[in-house]
C-alpha cells in the first residue's frame, strides 16, 4: 500500500470521517489480496475495526487498532 493511502485510511478512520460512511452499511474498504468489505460507522467510533464482508456481513477479521488494520493490508475506499 503506498504511503499517501495509509495516510488518507488513518485519517478517515481515526475521526470516522462522514464523507467516507456513504455506504448504508459503513465505509468501504479493501484489502491488498482483493478482499472487500466494510466498518460500521459505529465500530469505527469505538476504535474497534470489525471488518464484515459486502456480501453477507459476516465478520472477516477484527482489529483492535488502526495500525494493526493497515498492516493487515486494508484501506479504505472513497
Amino acid at each position: 500500500m503506498k504511503r499517501d493511502e495509509r495516510k488518507m485510511t488513518r485519517m478517515v478512520l481515526s475521526c470516522a470521517d462522514p464523507g467516507y460512511f456513504t455506504d448504508s452499511r459503513g465505509c468501504l474498504v479493501t484489502n491488498s489480496d482483493g478482499r472487500r468489505g466494510y466498518i460500521a460507522f459505529l465500530d469505527a467510533m469505538v476504535n474497534e475495526y470489525i471488518i464484515r464482508d459486502g456480501s453477507t456481513g459476516r465478520i472477516v477479521s477484527i482489529y483492535t487498532s488502526l495500525e494493526r488494520f493497515i498492516e493487515g493490508g486494508w484501506k479504505a475506499m472513497p
